[in-house]
């Protein structure tokens, strides 16, 4: 074999497999250890030739050189890719650092966005509520919108009940519902008012003292809202009372149209209307009703001997035993001087004779204790009844008052029919 043919395959083959392991990844174990290759393929390479080359042995130095190069080729290509490796490595940490922060500053910002995004909305929702309330006066209108508002912002799951309790004292005087009627949660309201005059401490249960004058106004919400919202449904509550407040002051005043000062019960002009109104229905649906006249026996004499503030006093006092025996079972009006009205709607002519008794019995048995004065007054009732005794209300008046002259003629403090 001719040695020089093989000196210059030693020669060609070293850089041709370092060429190849570095473009070929099969081979990527060979540039991983390149410095065991070196020596190896060295070692070989000049022990053959040197054995080949019997006479001219020098020329070993030249693959040997030429080795020398091609490594020092090799190493400084290998160093300068480990150099870029390393940057590009450093580059790519740097770069992952900064997004990392970036990610870190998208979830910062972000949660600021949607904070500021949802008093954006609350604000906005506000602005919506504060101006139809302001147009309007109606009670039930504003309360309306106010829980659609709610509604819209919290969930229609998450708002229940909302109303609105008029209380005077123990008593629940009305509640007026702005969502659709919870008969059981509204049981549950009365007792507990019944029990406590408070709604404090009930889970699920959010109250607000609206307004107090002619009654106390109690805005009772019924929700399923977690302890972080409970803070922006005050704070519409809050911001939205002044409308309230307005539509229930209206409302007070048109009431206060129909109410006598003294008594708190209806003045005559306004009860006038009201019983036309339901003698047309009673026509219309074949109803009962009646109206018992009643009339406080000598009690010219009353203010005779006490004067007019007992007079007064007593009054005032007779109109609360009359709510308190008729409830919801009819309406009360002061029909002028000591006499007074009640009309009875779809109740028997048995019933309402009863209650009639009731009402005198328990003005009979009622000490008037005014400061250190004693009073005690019987009263006469006249009662005329729908349809036997009259198809109008002038005729079932005269009629009542008739029966009331009777009973006032035959010793007073009965019941005439």
């Amino acid at each position: 074999m001719n040695p020089m043919l093989i000196y210059f395959i030693f020669i060609i083959t070293f850089p041709l497999i370092i060429y190849i392991a570095v473009k070929n990844q099969k081979m990527s174990s060979l540039i991983k250890h390149r410095d065991l290759f070196y020596l190896i393929y060295l070692f070989i390479a000049i022990i053959v030739l040197y054995f080949l080359l019997a006479e001219k042995k020098f020329f070993v130095l030249i693959p040997f050189l030429t080795f020398i190069l091609w490594i020092i080729i090799y190493e400084k290509y290998f160093f300068e890719i480990e150099k870029i490796e390393i940057q590009t490595s450093q580059t790519i940490n740097s770069l992952l650092e900064k997004i990392k922060l970036l990610e870190q500053n998208y979830d910062e910002n972000r949660y600021e966005y949607e904070v500021v995004y949802q008093e954006f909305v609350k604000y906005t929702k506000l602005f919506s509520l504060v101006e139809e309330i302001n147009k309007n006066f109606d009670l039930d209108k504003v309360g309306s919108k106010f829980y659609s508002t709610l509604v819209d912002y919290f969930g229609v799951d998450k708002i229940n009940y909302m109303g609105l309790i008029l209380t005077k004292k123990k008593d629940i005087v009305d509640i007026i519902s702005f969502s659709s009627q919870d008969t059981n949660f509204i049981k549950i309201i009365k007792d507990i008012w019944v029990e406590k005059q408070n709604f404090s401490g009930i889970e699920g249960v959010l109250s607000e003292k609206i307004h107090s004058n002619l009654y106390t106004y109690i805005l009772v919400i019924k929700h399923q809202l977690s302890e972080e919202f409970l803070p922006q449904l005050k704070f519409f509550i809050n911001e939205t009372k002044i409308g309230f407040v307005r539509s229930i002051l209206f409302k007070e005043v048109e009431e206060l149209s129909r109410i006598e000062g003294l008594t708190s019960l209806y003045l005559r002009r306004y009860f006038i209307n009201r019983l036309n109104n339901e003698i047309l229905l009673a026509t219309r649906y074949n109803n009962l009703l009646s109206l018992i006249m009643i009339d406080i026996d000598f009690f010219k004499k009353v203010n005779d001997v006490y004067g007019h503030i007992v007079g007064d006093f007593v009054l005032k006092e007779l109109a609360d035993i009359l709510v308190n025996q008729v409830k919801e079972q009819g309406l009360c009006a002061r029909w002028g001087g000591e006499e007074f009205l009640v009309f009875v709607p779809y109740q028997s002519p048995k019933h309402v004779v009863n209650l009639a008794e009731t009402i005198r019995t328990a003005v009979e048995n009622h000490i008037f204790q005014y400061q250190d004065k004693t009073i005690r007054i019987t009263i006469s009732c006249g009662i005329s009844f729908y349809p036997q005794e009259g198809k109008d209300l002038t005729t079932l008046i005269e009629e009542a008052d008739k029966k009331l002259y009777k009973a006032k003629q035959s010793g007073r403090n009965k019941v005439v029919v």
